[in-house]
């Protein structure tokens, strides 16, 4: 008899959100199984293998299997097993059994009364009289667990890619807005550059009747140049968000490479916006600006 119980994968997208569940239960002749996997956000690979103390000695072989699957996140795994017809060996505390006798004899003695047996009553309410073990076939309980491991596995890591192709959709939302605001830069760049230079000729003009040193009155136009064009920020943008799709639609792990290239995004966007004098362009920068947030918000959902 198998059950499971998981979101079946969308298919076709290499993103992988970091959050995902899956279950596993199987139940054979000789024995029961389930293995429950739980995946959450996490900026490393975190693995935890909950396992029956009878089976610890397994844990490290688990754990591997999990780490060749999944690369990051905190990843729980819940595993539950029971053998159908376990050998059990009962055992008696025999130096128990005997310090209890003597100590009975004494008792009588003292009291002046014939000893009596020790109630069977008596030394089955005791701890430890009696201990049992069960023995498990642990070639037969490995076997079983990699199986239903890797079944489980398969399970969550679809999950993953199914939370990943929403995650994707909405990651290239947020790039059609900043390739919006690229197009509103570009619209504008004339218009902007034509408003720079009447204030570089103000400028000019107002530094000539100052009669200010000829060096200082080069420095203010140099400093005024600087700002005379957004052509190159605009440029190295389009690049930018170039670089940033590919790495969405082809990486299978784009996490960390995202957050560096928004980084680099938004020191171009910061830099338009530091020369920008128009109304159309301030707008255009809020928007890119929210959009990168948004990017790296969810960017840190990615495995």
């Amino acid at each position: 008899e198998t059950r499971t119980c998981s979101k079946k994968p969308l298919g076709g997208h290499k993103m992988k959100s970091m959050t995902a569940y899956a279950i596993v239960e199987k139940q054979t002749a000789k024995n029961a199984l389930s293995i429950e996997i739980k995946s959450y956000n996490s900026r490393y690979l975190d693995i935890s293998i909950i396992l029956p103390s009878f089976l610890n000695r397994l844990e490290a072989e688990l754990k591997h299997l999990v780490h060749k699957t999944i690369s990051r996140g905190k990843i729980e795994v819940f595993v539950r097993y029971k053998e159908m017809e376990p050998q059990i060996k009962v055992e008696i505390n025999e130096p128990m059994i005997s310090a209890y006798d003597e100590a009975f004899s004494a008792l009588a003695k003292k009291m002046g009364r014939k000893k009596e047996k020790l109630p069977m009553s008596f030394l089955l309410s005791l701890d430890s009289v009696l201990s049992n073990e069960k023995t498990i076939d642990i070639d037969l309980a490995k076997e079983s667990l990699e199986a239903v491991l890797q079944e489980a596995l398969e399970l969550c890591v679809a999950d993953k890619k199914r939370e990943g192709a929403h995650l994707q959709k909405e990651l290239l939302a947020q790039i059609s807005l900043l390739e919006e605001s690229v197009h509103i830069f570009e619209k504008n760049q004339k218009k902007m550059e034509a408003q720079l230079k009447q204030s570089i000729k103000e400028r000019y003009a107002e530094l000539v009747e100052s009669s200010i040193p000829e060096d200082k009155l080069m420095s203010e136009l140099a400093l005024l140049l600087m700002k005379y064009t957004i052509q190159e920020e605009i440029v190295r943008l389009k690049s930018h968000i170039e670089i940033l799709k590919k790495e969405m639609l082809e990486n299978s792990q784009p996490g960390k490479r995202i957050d560096f290239i928004c980084q680099e995004i938004q020191r171009e966007v910061n830099t338009i916006g530091s020369k920008n004098q128009i109304i159309e362009i301030s707008q255009s920068v809020v928007q890119a600006k929210e959009a990168l947030e948004n990017i790296r918000e969810q960017a840190k959902n990615i495995e």
